[in-house]
Formats: structure tokens, C-alpha cells, sequence
């Protein structure tokens, strides 16, 4: 019987300062067990058969399949022990921040790794589907590839992360050209994802709020979604939000009598000054001389 056991948290298995994990397997703990993660996870079936089930499809898998399970997706392994023998993956866990190294210069990366890696960003396309079939005749490839990080990881050697993060970059860069063999036409649907942004931005703008937080239920690096956000927009994130949260104190300096303070405040404005410097570069006018003209 398929159990609900809710989110699995990095800071269960990363290491103090360390944003990736790596462990070989036999999957019996999260045996039939839907549950959601906040980190990537990337398995390779090293031994047996299963099913995996994602998003409520189920799809079989064996040796040499790989499968990418991203940010906030429930999904199940399901297997027979008895029936089938032993189930053996190696399951490994990241964020993107693995990749924020000083001096590493990230944004060949990231522009190559964000579009394709994660489900959010497919426009009519089964990721799951193609990653479960696309490792049949590269299966010793990626074995090798993952026997390796696991290695680097348990060693734990002078230079293992570095060592680590190179084989990272060459496992996804080689599931990208898979991707691209299999499906060379699909697209990239950047336009979901700044709407999906704007949606966040439009329900929250009254509070605090940050890039951090328009990215989290995407998974992007923030440097790229900035990148395809002013793309899309014309404008960066910090001009659309500020332009909400004015188009916000318009309306109640118009159709309500709270004092300056009071409008900033509601209008998600923490900085009475600022709130006087934006909406003055923004509309031309005072907030006392808007309302006085529209109250005319």
C-alpha cells in the first residue's frame, strides 16, 4: 500500500555547508512511500526492476535507467524484493547552489542546465517518459559517471567537491545531449515561467519579498531567471514589483482617506522614505498632490 511521508529536507542528508549527497541504495525504507524533496534528485538503476511512479503516471524502469525527480515533485518507487530480488540505485541529491563556487564562472552553466534539466520548464513534453529510456545504450556511461562522484564523495579527500562538481557538470551536460537526440524539437516555455512569477509577485507584493522567493517553486538560478524575466518583461523583477505596489497606493490614495504612512504600509513599502522617492520618480507627483488631483 503506497504511504504519504510528506517532504524529505537537504539538511537531513547534506553535510554542514555542503549542498549535495550522494548514497548506494536498496530503496527498502522509501519502498512504495510518496514523498517530495527540496533538492534535485538524480537515481541510476544499478540493479532490478521497479516502477516510478511521478505525478500520478507510472512508468517501469531497470538497470541502466536514469530518472531526474525535481524541486516539490511527489513520486514513488514501487518493487517486489521477494518476487523481483534486490532494487539498487545510486541517488543523488544537489541544489544549484552546489554550483555557486567563487571563481567559477557559472552562467555557461546555468543558461545550459536550466532549461533542460527540470520538468517546470518542458511546454508539452514528458521529461520523466524520455529520461526513463534515454540511458539504454549510455548505461555503463552514467554507471561509471555516478561510481565515480559516489567515490569522490565517501573518500572524502583534499578536493573531492571540486572533483565532484566536474563530474556533475559532465553527467548533466551528457543527459542534455540525450535529450536533445531524442526530442531535438522540443521548446522551452520561458513564457509559463515569468508568468508563473508574476502570479507570485501579483498575490505577495504587499510583504516582504525576494528573488529567493519568486525562484523557489522554479528551481532556476536567479541570474538566469533575471535573464529571461526582463527578456519577456522589458523590465527587471525589482521595477515590475515596485510598479505593483505603486499602482497599489494609487488606488488608495483615491479611494480611501489613510494618511501617507499608512498607504505605504499596505502598499508592502517598509520605508516611508522611499516610499515618497519611488512614488514620486514613478508618477511625478507627491502622494498629497496625487490625491488632491484626483479627489478634485
Amino acid at each position: 500500500m503506497v504511504k504519504e511521508s510528506g517532504w524529505l529536507n537537504k539538511n537531513d542528508y547534506f553535510k554542514e555547508n555542503e549542498n549535495i549527497y550522494i548514497h548506494l541504495s536498496d530503496n527498502l525504507d522509501m519502498n512504495q512511500v510518496t514523498h517530495r524533496h527540496n533538492f534535485i534528485e538524480v537515481s541510476y538503476v544499478v540493479e532490478g526492476t521497479a516502477v516510478h511512479t511521478i505525478e500520478g503516471i507510472s512508468y517501469p524502469v531497470k538497470k541502466g535507467n536514469v530518472v531526474i525527480v525535481d524541486y516539490n515533485t511527489p513520486h514513488t518507487w514501487s518493487f517486489d524484493p521477494e518476487r523481483d530480488g534486490p532494487f539498487l540505485t545510486y541517488d543523488l541529491l544537489f541544489t544549484l547552489d552546489f554550483f555557486n563556487t567563487s571563481g567559477m564562472n557559472n552562467s555557461e552553466f546555468y543558461s545550459l542546465a536550466s532549461p533542460y534539466l527540470f520538468s517546470s520548464l518542458f511546454k508539452e513534453f514528458d521529461s520523466h517518459y524520455v529520461l526513463h529510456h534515454l540511458i539504454k545504450a549510455n548505461g555503463k556511461e552514467f554507471h561509471k559517471l555516478f561510481a565515480q562522484i559516489y567515490q569522490e564523495y565517501t573518500a572524502r579527500e583534499k578536493g573531492s567537491q571540486t572533483i565532484i562538481r566536474a563530474y556533475l557538470v559532465e553527467l548533466i551536460i551528457k543527459l542534455f545531449r540525450e535529450l536533445e537526440r531524442q526530442q531535438p524539437t522540443f521548446t522551452v516555455n520561458h513564457q509559463k515561467l515569468v508568468e508563473q512569477a508574476i502570479s507570485y509577485m501579483q498575490e505577495n507584493y504587499k510583504a516582504h519579498i525576494n528573488l529567493d522567493d519568486i525562484v523557489s517553486g522554479i528551481f532556476l538560478s536567479k541570474d538566469y531567471f533575471r535573464q529571461i524575466f526582463r527578456k519577456i518583461t522589458g523590465t527587471s523583477i525589482t521595477s515590475y514589483i515596485q510598479d505593483l505596489r505603486i499602482r497599489e497606493a494609487c488606488r488608495l490614495l483615491e479611494t480611501t482617506n489613510s494618511n501617507s504612512a499608512e498607504i505605504a504600509r499596505k502598499s508592502g513599502f517598509n520605508d516611508i522614505k522611499f516610499f515618497y522617492q519611488t512614488f514620486k520618480k514613478a508618477t511625478g507627483q507627491t502622494p498629497a498632490e496625487y490625491r488632491k488631483k484626483h479627489h478634485d
